[in-house]
């Protein structure tokens, strides 16, 4: 049962609820060059095309967990280089 009394009131309803979503799609649109995305106002985000920053871990260990005597980012110029870091505390 609709607590609607007649079908034109329901169609009012949805049509009033629809313009309410639309007005609200607008209004977003609207106000979004006010709000720029972060990333893209600073297109420099991160450390793309940085420099790496000399690294001052004190243990390294390989893949395997076996320890290294050191790590110089030096030695794998121009390699793709991949690090996991964690800390035990």
């Amino acid at each position: 049962m609709s607590h609607f009394k007649d079908e034109s009131n329901k169609d009012r309803a949805v049509f009033y609820h629809q313009l309410f979503i639309a007005t609200l799609v607008l209004l977003a649109f609207l106000c979004s060059p006010f709000f720029p995305d972060p990333v893209s106002a600073n297109p420099r985000y991160g450390i793309q095309e940085e420099k790496a920053p000399p690294l001052t871990a004190q243990t390294w260990v390989d893949a395997t967990g076996n320890p290294l005597p050191s790590f110089n980012l030096k030695d794998h110029k121009g390699k793709i280089v991949y690090l996991l870091f964690f800390q035990d505390w």
